[in-house]
């Protein structure tokens, strides 16, 4: 298991009012990451949002829970918020102005240029953020579900190119492997983003 920084733990166990964000024109990543989350979070009786500035692609929508996303932020000052797959703050399409709305920021994300411009940053060039996910659900001792498994995988066979890019390592199989045994289905959900 990665390390996930224990700050990030006691913020989650500590909120209340948790958004998490999609990047921009949101690829598969993000969204799958995204809903995967909200999903753990929900297994540790914690209720989140998911925000997007820009609409989900139609292509994603075989993704479990992806109509809960909304496209405004919510009033009024939240606890925490997570970014997932964004290298920088501007990719999150929030105004500058409207940051200290989010409470504490925390910046969940692959891309060896990120800005770490989180008030905590947890930040791996690995194949994915759905892998940083995976490693978060596993320091909260949180189990995979099937619709999980299905949004987790999804993000990671997308960036990840079907697993031809060069960000595939022996881990990001082995992570597939662990998801495919909590129930994720390969075929359909190649299906679904290729066909």
């Amino acid at each position: 298991m990665k390390r996930v920084p224990a700050a990030l733990l006691a913020e989650i166990k500590r909120a209340k009012k948790i958004l998490i964000i999609s990047h921009l024109d949101p690829d598969c990543d993000t969204t799958g990451s995204a809903l995967a989350l909200k999903r753990i979070l929900a297994k540790k009786n914690k209720t989140a949002k998911l925000f997007c500035v820009s609409p989900i692609s139609s292509l994603y929508r075989f993704l479990p829970g992806v109509a809960g996303y909304t496209r405004k932020l919510p009033k009024g000052r939240l606890d925490l918020s997570i970014a997932l797959d964004c290298g920088a703050f501007h990719r999150t399409g929030i105004p500058p102005e409207k940051r200290s709305q989010l409470g504490i920021l925390a910046n969940i994300d692959h891309h060896s240029d990120n800005t770490c411009y989180g008030d905590i940053n947890y930040i791996l060039c690995i194949s994915a953020a759905a892998e940083l996910v995976f490693y978060l659900a596993q320091a909260l001792k949180v189990g995979i579900d099937p619709h999980t498994a299905d949004c987790l995988y999804a993000a990671i066979m997308t960036d990840t190119g079907n697993f031809c890019y060069d960000n595939v390592s022996a881990a990001t199989f082995g992570l597939a492997q662990r998801l495919v045994e909590a129930g994720a289905r390969p075929n359909f959900i190649a299906q679904k983003v290729y066909e």
